[in-house]
C-alpha cells in the first residue's frame, strides 16, 4: 500500500474516532448522543421522503427537496463514521501488491 493510501485510511480512522468520540460511551451511543441523532434523524427527513410541494403553487419544489436531501446526506455521513468497520470499509481493504 502506497504512503498516500496509508495517509488517507488513517485520516479516516482519526475522522471516525472524532465521531465517536461526539455520540459514543464506551463503544456504543451514548445516552445523549442517542437523544441529538434522534433529533438529527427527524430533521433530516431520515425516514420520510424528502419530497416538498410548494404551499402556494401545489407544485413539487426542486429546491426545498435539494435541501432535504442535503440534510438527509449530512445524517447519513454521521451515522456512516459512527459505524465505521475497517474489514468491511471499501477504501480500506488491502489491494494486492503490483510487484
Amino acid at each position: 500500500m502506497t504512503s498516500e493510501r496509508w495517509k488517507a485510511r488513517l485520516r479516516l480512522f482519526r475522522k471516525s474516532d472524532a465521531f465517536k468520540a461526539c455520540f459514543c460511551e464506551d463503544g456504543e451511543i451514548s445516552r445523549d448522543g442517542a437523544r441529538v441523532l434522534r433529533d438529527l434523524a427527524e430533521f433530516c427527513h431520515q425516514d420520510r421522503s424528502t419530497l416538498k410541494v410548494s404551499p402556494t403553487t401545489r407544485q413539487v419544489d426542486p429546491l426545498a427537496m435539494a435541501a432535504a436531501e442535503g440534510r438527509r446526506d449530512v445524517f447519513r455521513r454521521i451515522v456512516a463514521f459512527i459505524d465505521l468497520d475497517p474489514t468491511r470499509h471499501p477504501s480500506l481493504k488491502e489491494e494486492p501488491d503490483d510487484d
